[in-house]
């Protein structure tokens, strides 16, 4: 969906892992940096690029402690902040509208605050509330926004897989 609305420029891929969103990214002709607290992630993340022959950028860092040095078109982070403290993760999305261009894009994803990944143990952890990723983006112009979705993460004793419900935003900087 993003490729609809942008196809070039410098992308910041924020808890990037093992740079599958980035590759594509990049193949299609942006500029991409990713940054993972994951030298493992990383490192496979290089080893694909250079099998692709796709050129990028990394840094290993925590994502709390990474300062985002210059404005970039696109920032994208996906299923990264129910990993964070909800303050943390606040102060993030904060710092990439502020390192977005004017009509650059923001995207952001990540689950919802419903079981079963949200419970007692996970509630001090970011999880979306209901519209909030449309509240946090107000005087952006909404490209696309999807609630419900669900995903599959994890099994449960039994070994069934669990679904937590999603939500995600596209939004441009006016």
């Amino acid at each position: 969906e993003l490729l609809k609305h942008i196809s070039k420029g410098k992308l910041l891929d924020i808890g990037c892992g093992e740079g599958k969103d980035a590759l594509i990214f990049a193949k299609k002709g942006l500029e991409v940096t990713g940054v993972d607290i994951s030298k493992v992630a990383i490192n496979r993340f290089l080893k694909e690029a250079k099998l692709r022959k796709i050129k990028v950028k990394v840094v290993v860092s925590k994502i709390e402690n990474y300062q985002i040095n210059k404005k970039y078109d696109v920032i994208v982070c996906n299923y990264l902040l129910h990993f964070l403290k909800k303050s943390t993760a606040l102060k993030i999305i904060k710092k990439m509208q502020i390192n977005t261009k004017d009509n650059g894009v923001n995207v952001v994803s990540g689950f919802r605050a419903k079981p079963p990944f949200y419970n007692k143990k996970t509630k001090s952890y970011y999880f979306l509330k209901h519209n909030e990723l449309l509240n946090l983006y107000k005087g952006w112009k909404i490209l696309m926004y999807i609630k419900g979705l669900s995903r599959t993460r994890a099994k449960d004793k039994k070994g069934n897989l669990l679904k937590q419900e999603t939500a995600i935003i596209v939004a441009q900087k006016k």
